[in-house]
Parts: structure tokens; C-alpha cells; sequence
């Protein structure tokens, strides 16, 4: 009854081996004078706290056990945001992909960002209520009154990467229909021009026809240059078709 445990995710880029965003547990046992985490992996990233703890460096040598707890989840939400960074960089790269090419790869790749930020999302919101809960926690007095205004920092920073995260879901969603209007309008492009490749073979393939039923009083057929006066009409005929599509704009 006297100790606080606490679960939460750590999530940060490899930076030494693959690139890739690693997430794991990390857990915190605390009660007065003693502290205890238990991570995952051996991947230390306290680095930081624990020079300043070495170097009697900054308040945590001066102050109790409770901020140095909110100084190691600092570290962790730093970390978080980090991570978001990366990803929103992933996203502008996305953005200017969209305006150059159109390719199916694109929105795999969308996709697959839309749900890593769903994922974060799920982890990183309940932060938000054990935070909370810390700085109304009263049963066993380890967080002091003093250490309150850091956890309020601390709650605007996990507020931020909620936001962040939100932020670029909507973009994320809105990338996806701008492909889509992108596909839509490709699409209407190679129909228009197969309209317009139809359009001009209707009269052409009307005249042909005519003169394919090959009746037995048909003067023209018999004329001696009629097959060459065809010929000029058709092409003439479509030349002015296209001429008028282009007066139009249609391509």
C-alpha cells in the first residue's frame, strides 16, 4: 500500500542497428527513497538522468524520489515525440510523392502510416489518465505538492504528441482522397480519349458500311476514282472532328 507501480510503452528509433521504431514495456516500481524500472531489452536511454545523477548536476540529487520519476517519463515522452518527428517527415515525403507520381505503392504506403498512428495513438493516450491520476494520487505521498507543475508540463507534452498524432491522420485521410481524385481523374482522361477515338470512327465506319453492302446499283463503285474521293471525305471528316474537339479543349 505504500508504492506506486506503473506500466507504460517506450518507443524509440534503433538508430545503431536498423532505423526501425522500436516499442517495448518498461515498468516502474516507487515508493519513498527507492525506485526500480524494469525494461524489456538491455537499450538504455536514461543515459542523460543518470550523468546528472553522477554529476550531482540539476534538481534530481536536491529533490525526492518523485522527480526523479517524472524526469525518466520526460524522457520517455521525449522519445515518443522523436518518434513522431520521424514519422511526420515520412509524411511530407508522402505529400510530395502524391504531386509528382501516381503509384500504388504510395498508397500502401499511406496505409501502412495511418495505421503505425492508430497504433501510437492506442499507446500513448492512456499516459495521459495515469498522469492524472499521479497528480491527484494521495493514498501514499509520494508525489509531492512540488512535483505537480512538472507533471502538468508533462501532460501539455503528451497533449501535444495526442495532437501531433491526430494532425497527421487527418492528412493521412486526406491523402487518400486526393489519391483517389488523382486515379479518378486519370481514369477520366483515358475514357475521354477513348470517347473521343470512338466519336471519330462513328462516321467513318457509318461511310464504310454504306459502301460495303455491295448492291448492284450503286454508281459510286463503279466510278473510276471513288475509292480515292472516300478516302479524302473520311479523312477530311475526321480532321475535322478532331479540329472541333480541340476548339472544345476535350484534349
Amino acid at each position: 500500500d505504500d508504492a506506486l507501480f506503473l506500466v507504460c510503452k517506450l518507443i524509440f528509433r534503433d538508430i545503431g542497428r536498423t532505423g526501425h521504431t522500436v516499442i517495448e514495456q518498461i515498468s516502474f516500481y516507487f515508493k519513498e527513497n527507492l525506485l526500480i524500472t524494469f525494461q524489456e531489452t538491455p537499450k538504455d536511454l536514461f543515459d542523460s538522468i543518470k550523468n546528472r545523477i553522477r554529476q550531482g548536476k540539476g534538481r534530481i540529487r536536491r529533490s525526492k524520489i518523485d522527480y526523479l520519476f517524472y524526469s525518466l517519463v520526460d524522457v520517455i515522452v521525449d522519445h515518443y515525440m522523436d518518434v513522431l518527428d520521424t514519422m511526420g517527415t515520412k509524411v511530407e515525403s508522402i505529400d510530395n510523392q502524391l504531386m509528382k507520381t501516381l503509384k500504388r505503392d504510395t498508397l500502401e504506403s499511406i496505409y501502412d502510416m495511418k495505421r503505425d498512428m492508430l497504433y501510437l495513438r492506442a499507446i500513448i493516450s492512456p499516459l495521459k489518465e495515469i498522469i492524472i491520476k499521479l497528480q491527484k494520487e494521495e493514498e501514499t505521498q509520494i508525489m509531492q505538492e512540488s512535483t505537480n507543475i512538472y507533471l502538468k508540463d508533462l501532460f501539455d507534452h503528451v497533449v501535444q504528441v495526442n495532437d501531433s498524432i491526430d494532425t497527421y491522420r487527418e492528412m493521412l485521410a486526406s491523402f487518400i482522397d486526393f489519391y483517389m481524385m488523382l486515379n479518378s481523374n486519370a481514369m477520366n482522361e483515358v475514357v475521354k480519349t477513348l470517347t473521343i477515338i470512338s466519336t471519330i470512327f462513328i462516321p467513318l465506319t457509318f461511310i464504310s458500311g454504306v459502301y460495303g453492302m455491295n448492291f448492284a446499283n450503286m454508281p459510286e463503285l463503279t466510278y473510276k476514282y471513288g475509292y480515292y474521293i472516300v478516302l479524302t471525305v473520311m479523312a477530311s471528316l475526321a480532321m475535322f472532328m478532331l479540329a472541333c474537339f480541340k476548339r472544345k479543349r476535350w484534349f
